[in-house]
């Protein structure tokens, strides 16, 4: 008779006492790397998840299994409710995964220690792997001592600076966050982990994660590489183009802007918080009715980070970090609504399974009941930390609110946006929006003419997939919604005595394709 099957529990990182902040990458890296720091943090982190990327596809706990999963119906929560709280359990998922790779770390190195040493080493670092908690990137803050949105340093060098674990001397390997890669091209890897082709996109060509996506036209060989264009990612994160050539103002980048816009004069029902989903009035969801200042979402922002760095792929090289500062993010706004929770019609996916994140060895999958206080999962976060909202507040003012345009006694302008995810078969698309007429031959980015900003659908081809929610989605006309700011770019006609023209927008497919 054959066993019955176990499954692995997620429960976080077990420790006693005070829940481990959970901290900026950028502040951490420096706490790590300044004069100060003694880089075991760092050098854990980097051989764990190093360990953890080599690990083979049949490995539940590899790194290929933890961004690409087995393509289950199941998985999917884009567009729905569950968004938030999905992606709670599955970036605990993955810092526990990271942890215990640590402790594996730790105990294969002590081996070659003698007995004392060992015992009083083993002891030291297995503290430090207690006290860590995976670093999420804050795609909305101000890089140190500049004025605009960068990546993270760790996530743009290639080689990092570790602690040997034998000698203490520092050196220099090669660091996992700037890239992953499989043995062979992710086309020709076994059947069901295989990449194919995406809507034109050579994915099924590449043997590395891509940022700013893949370069066109190029031989096979740079497609293997995929390419890591951190630059122009950066350039993207600063969307917002009035104060480069139309305006003398001073404009906040849009991701800054939306972030800020969320808590201060933000949604405050679940259903409006969570996710694009959008259901006009007449059917039986009534919480996102047809009001457009009611638009600004939490994935709709999410939505737009994936084609900031352009990583079209399932994999994504910021995984943790960006679904990380998801989840903060969502503390944030239920420590400022602490009474509101799956209120309206979300009440009826409170107890839905989060598929496929189990709670015990016995199959039990977990619920967005079961994760409200995101403690219970072993870590906090030094925003909300006591959940005092009037220093929250004063935090999010002073994180995401100093450069934000204040308009005292006078309008401020939004872009309220709903558009069909499935317009293009499922396929991702962007919607370039203008405030004036459009250059016919310059419709991209931030340097084109009247450009106001953009909506990214993260979407996939609804044919031949196996996601059910975006099936049924599709088949009972679930649209989406969310906002753009466009104060500044309203202003620059106003301040002129002008009247503001019309708005129009160019939709772009994944190949850059009108």
């Amino acid at each position: 008779m054959a066993s019955p099957r176990t499954f692995y529990p997620i429960t976080g990182i077990k420790t006693d006492g005070d829940r481990p902040i959970r901290k900026d990458v950028n502040d951490w890296y420096i706490e790590q790397t300044c004069e100060r720091g003694d880089h075991i943090q760092l050098t854990l982190f980097v051989e764990a998840l190093t360990a953890i990327q080599k690990r083979p596809l049949n490995d539940e706990r590899s790194y290929f299994r933890l961004a690409d999963g087995t393509k289950s119906k199941n998985f999917c929560a884009h567009n729905e409710y569950t968004f938030p709280t999905w992606h709670r359990v599955y970036v605990t998922l993955f810092e526990q995964v990271v942890y215990e790779a640590m402790i594996e770390f730790i105990n294969k190195a002590v081996d070659v220690l003698d007995r004392e040493k060992a015992s009083l080493e083993k002891a030291k670092w297995t503290e430090q792997a207690k006290q860590w908690r995976l670093p999420y990137w804050d795609f909305a803050r101000f890089a140190l001592d500049s004025d605009e949105l960068r990546l993270p340093v760790l996530a743009i060098i290639p080689e990092v600076m570790v602690k040997d674990f034998r000698s203490g001397k520092l050196i220099a390997k090669p660091n996992p966050l700037y890239k992953f890669e499989t043995q062979e091209l992710m086309g020709k890897l076994e059947e069901k982990y295989a990449i194919k082709d995406q809507g034109g996109i050579p994915f099924d060509k590449c043997r590395s994660t891509t940022r700013y996506g893949l370069i066109q036209d190029y031989h096979a060989e740079v497609w293997a590489d995929a390419g890591q264009n951190w630059q122009r990612a950066n350039l993207a994160l600063n969307e917002c183009s009035w104060h480069q050539n139309q305006s003398d103002q001073k404009s906040t980048p849009n991701l800054q802007h939306m972030v800020f816009r969320l808590f201060k004069n933000g949604p405050k029902t679940w259903p409006e918080f969570s996710s694009t989903k959008h259901t006009d009035k007449n059917t039986k969801d009534t919480d996102k009715k047809d009001d457009p200042g009611a638009w600004m979402n939490l994935e709709g922002i999410h939505n737009n980070i994936h084609v900031c760095d352009q990583n079209l792929e399932i994999f994504q090289q910021l995984t943790s970090r960006r679904i990380g500062n998801v989840d903060r993010l969502t503390a944030i706004w239920q420590s400022l609504n602490p009474n509101t929770w799956f209120d309206g019609d979300s009440k009826s996916l409170l107890k839905k399974h989060l598929t496929p994140f189990h709670k015990d060895g016995e199959g039990t999958l977990f619920t967005s009941a079961d994760v409200k206080d995101w403690c219970s999962l072993g870590y906090e976060y030094a925003i909300t930390k006591g959940r005092h909202q009037g220093n929250i507040k004063s935090e999010i003012g002073r994180l995401y609110g100093n450069n934000t345009h204040k308009l005292p006694d006078r309008d401020d302008y939004i872009l309220s946006i709903k558009y069909d995810r499935y317009a293009l078969g499922g396929t991702p698309f962007r919607i370039n929006v203008f405030l004036g007429d459009v250059d016919g031959t310059n419709f991209y980015d931030t340097d084109s003419k009247n450009f106001v900003g953009s909506v990214f659908n993260f979407s996939t081809n609804v044919e031949g997939s196996n996601c059910g929610n975006c099936i049924q989605q599709q088949q009972d006309g679930v649209q989406s919604v969310c906002q753009l700011p466009a104060t500044s770019a309203a202003y620059y006609y106003l301040d002129q005595h002008l009247p503001l023209p019309p708005v129009h927008y160019v939709v772009v497919n994944s190949l850059g394709k009108v």
